[in-house]
Parts: structure tokens; C-alpha cells; sequence
């Protein structure tokens, strides 16, 4: 067998709300808990217990869920190497993620404010002077 086949899950069994067993097809099997890598916008939905359920082999061997989720076979066949990885990346996912929603908060009150002065003061200057 080539790695690209090894890779190949040939079934799966959810041991726990977030927790997979995986059956690969080259004898070998790991036991993955998602959890700690389910983080930013696009993994965060497997959070859900009823969607994680949702799971299923596609038809390269796979997981897939309903709005398109996967993994990296490789990874999950070598899961030991890669689950650091996985939770790093998760974890940068989830500060850019928070960087980008700082970034896109309303101004405080304290700015607000400044920006109505400022907005009050443009208005006198450019209205015309009473004669």
C-alpha cells in the first residue's frame, strides 16, 4: 500500500460527544478527541454535539460534515504528530479572529464624543456668517 491509501479511513465510530475512533485502511486505528482544536470561524460548528454527529466518510475516505469541514488525512492518520499543530493553528485562528472584531467595534464613549465635537465644529465653520 502507498501512504495516500494507508491514509484512507475505512470507518469511523464516535466514542464521545467530540471524540472519534478511526479505522484506517491500513490496520491502524486513532482515538481523537476534536475538542481542543475546534476554534475560529470555520471549525467552531463542530462544537455542536447534534452537527458534530453530522460526520461521514466521503467518498475519498474522509470526514466531511454537512457545510464541508475536513480534515487533513494525514494528519488524522498520524494524529500524534500533527494534534499540536492543529491546536496552534486553532488558536491563531481564534486571535486574528478576535483582532479583526476589536478592530470593527464601535468607538468608545470617549470617542464618540470626540468625534460629535468635531462634527460640531465642522458645521460652524463651514456655515455661512449671519450679516
Amino acid at each position: 500500500m502507498s501512504a495516500l491509501t494507508d491514509w484512507v479511513i475505512v470507518r469511523f465510530e464516535q466514542i464521545a460527544p467530540l471524540t472519534l475512533k478511526l479505522y484506517f485502511a491500513d490496520q491502524t486505528e486513532q482515538l481523537i478527541n476534536f475538542e481542543p482544536i475546534l476554534r475560529g470561524v470555520w471549525l467552531r460548528p463542530l462544537r455542536d454535539p447534534a452537527y458534530f454527529q453530522q460526520v461521514k466518510l466521503n467518498e475519498a475516505g474522509n470526514l466531511e460534515w454537512p457545510d464541508g469541514q475536513d480534515f487533513n488525512p494525514e494528519a488524522l492518520h498520524n494524529w500524534p504528530v500533527f494534534a499540536q499543530l492543529y491546536i496552534q493553528d486553532g488558536q491563531r485562528a481564534e486571535d486574528a479572529e478576535n483582532i479583526f472584531l476589536k478592530d470593527k467595534q464601535p468607538a468608545g464613549r470617549s470617542a464618540q464624543k470626540k468625534s460629535v465635537r468635531v462634527h460640531k465644529r465642522r458645521q460652524r465653520q463651514s456655515s455661512p456668517n449671519p450679516v
